[in-house]
């Protein structure tokens, strides 16, 4: 065994049916069957493919309320009366239950399989610690590193340790989220907090970073640095707090693991 840890991060462009909980498990299988297993796996999960979406729509039944909380969710909310009776632990909390739901789901599917791994959501073990309102909390490296020692300690013999992304919680261990399209983020601080972890795997319905994607001449990238990723315009493919954060390499590829983009992370923009 090579040792080392690695994180994957389980898009919820892939998460398109409860079928596709299967399809991650047998991947996991496969990987830590393979010739350069890790020590340990962490795999952050998204909620399922347009969740979120529906979450938004069902949590308040009017519509400028649903527009507030959306706006929330995106940062770009000013504090206004509304915003205070939203921004809940009880909405976080609501809003957490797609993520939550994928944790459980995936590790039902590798019970399956006779892979047992520990499911950690948003509560008191959870290691990512963040500041601020319940729908768009900041991220504190410091405490998310003492927390992340007792963590360490709780998890030291688990070889798979399944965590919902999205949020964190605050120093009280209530739910705070971290903005929409934030798991990335999550998969990048884990890196972070665990300096053993050797690589992050992103997987999306994209599996990689194309030049002119979309077009007739698109052509996948292989290999890219991370200072040259935030060059170009990636969308929603990466959210690029994961960049700033990120100690180590990081591969972007599909379901499939036949391909992908390899970025390379020259500098190490957090410290513990």
């Amino acid at each position: 065994m090579n040792g080392g840890r690695v994180v994957w991060k389980i898009g919820g462009s892939v998460l398109t049916s409860f079928k596709s909980f299967d399809v991650v498990a047998e991947r996991i299988c496969d990987f830590l069957a393979g010739d350069d297993p890790p020590e340990r796996l962490y795999v952050v999960v998204s909620a399922m493919n347009g969740l979120t979406d529906k979450l938004v729509d069902r949590a308040f039944p009017d519509e400028q309320m649903r527009m507030v909380l959306s706006r929330c969710l995106y940062g770009t909310e000013v504090e206004s009366r509304l915003m205070k009776l939203i921004d809940k632990p009880q909405t976080a909390s609501f809003m957490l239950q797609g993520e939550i739901d994928s944790a459980l789901r995936l590790g039902r599917a590798l019970a399956e399989r006779g892979l047992q791994a520990a499911t950690v959501t948003q509560g008191e073990h959870y290691p990512v610690i963040a500041e601020g309102g319940h729908l768009n909390g900041c991220f504190l490296p410091e405490e998310s590193s003492r927390r992340f020692a007792d963590f360490e300690a709780r998890y030291k013999d688990r070889r798979i340790v399944i965590l919902s992304g999205f949020g964190a919680v605050n120093r009280e261990g209530k739910p705070v989220l971290l903005g929409r399209n934030s798991t990335d983020y999550v998969a990048g601080i884990i890196s972070a907090l665990d300096g053993n972890v050797r690589e992050v795997v992103f997987f999306k319905d994209t599996g990689g970073v194309y030049e002119h994607f979309g077009t007739a001449g698109q052509k996948l990238v292989a290999t890219i640095t991370s200072s040259q990723l935030r060059q170009l315009e990636i969308g929603d493919l990466l959210d690029r707090r994961t960049l700033d954060v990120i100690r180590c390499d990081l591969r972007i590829v599909d379901l499939r693991m036949r391909q992908g983009t390899l970025v390379i992370n020259g500098s190490l923009a957090f410290k513990r």
